[in-house]
């Protein structure tokens, strides 16, 4: 018995070299392959070789996916951008998203897949661990397209923080894609990607700001020894995300991560205050559960510079 050499294959694939269902279902509980979704697998040996590869699982769950479908795909948005290692929304579904060509297939839902139909031009297509993908600009892209903006800040925050696109990259493909579903909205949110924003929680915050209407602060800012997230200057006011704190030190700037965390809290504080500057911090529960107190608590410091026009 010679399973199908393929990476991923279906039960149709295995049929054909003369394994039967019932055969196929006792290599499943023998444990000799593995299934990656309804009717398709992979052998134990090829899942063992790349599943404990970085994103391992994203490759096989996408492979999969695209084997699923008969013509060929492209995966993109935030499946490509998992496939890529970028940074994910909390809590963010399994969903494999896939493109195909207009005029090869119709939009379509599977259980834990979504195929769309759109325009791949060649300049947008890529290939990554040997799945057909879109590039990191398109990707973006399509999460603008299709998602909400604090997604879209998340993921082309990280995207360009990590050098893994240009902002002239993202102009050219929103200019190829200018007639496409969703363009505009993904327009107005890629105008807001930052390389500055340094984690998934200050990206999500910034996209509350503007959903808000709260006056735009400025971003990673240095206030003498300390580097602060969000900076409303006019209004005096720091912004701290996520309760990291960072230090001067003789060899510059990084993160102090020893000693007593919450008494350098207090006395990186309280130095700020000394210079004239409220402080308003929060967490990821504070902006998941807590967010009309966490603008409450913003807008108090901030009445006077909110635009009532």
């Amino acid at each position: 018995m010679t399973l199908p050499n393929k990476l991923v294959f279906t039960a149709e694939d295995a049929h054909a070299p003369g394994i039967p269902p019932m055969r196929l279902r006792r290599l499943l509980r023998g444990g000799q392959i593995v299934r990656l979704r309804k009717a398709t697998y992979t052998s134990s040996r090829t899942y063992e070789r790349i599943a404990h590869l970085p994103r391992g699982d994203v490759v096989l769950a996408t492979f999969a996916a695209q084997n699923r479908i008969a013509v060929p795909t492209w995966v993109t948005g935030l499946s490509g951008a998992r496939l890529r290692g970028l940074a994910q929304p909390h809590a963010a579904a399994p969903t494999i998203e896939l493109l195909a060509q207009p005029g090869t297939a119709t939009p379509r839902r599977y259980p834990e897949l979504r195929v769309q139909v759109a325009r791949v031009p060649a300049a947008h297509r890529d290939e990554l661990f040997g799945v057909r993908c879109t590039t990191t600009a398109r990707t973006i892209t399509d999460v603008a397209r299709r998602h909400p903006l604090s997604t879209t800040l998340i993921v082309g925050d990280h995207a360009l923080r990590s050098e893994a696109v240009t902002s002239e990259q993202l102009t050219a493909c929103l200019a190829d894609c200018d007639r496409m579903t969703g363009i505009v909205g993904a327009r107005t949110a890629i105008a807001q990607l930052s390389g500055l924003r340094e984690s998934p929680l200050e990206s999500e915050s910034f996209a509350l700001f503007i959903e808000e209407g709260l006056p735009l602060p400025e971003c990673q800012v240095w206030i003498g020894r300390d580097r602060v997230d969000f900076l409303w200057p006019e209004a005096q006011l720091v912004g701290e995300a996520d309760g990291r704190q960072k230090y001067a030190c003789d060899g510059g700037p990084p993160e102090d991560e020893h000693g007593d965390v919450l008494w350098r809290e207090k006395v990186r504080a309280e130095r700020l205050e000394e210079q004239g500057f409220w402080v308003v911090r929060w967490t990821y529960a504070d902006l998941l559960h807590r967010h009309a107190l966490l603008v409450r608590r913003l807008r108090a410091r901030l009445g006077p510079w909110i635009d009532t026009r």
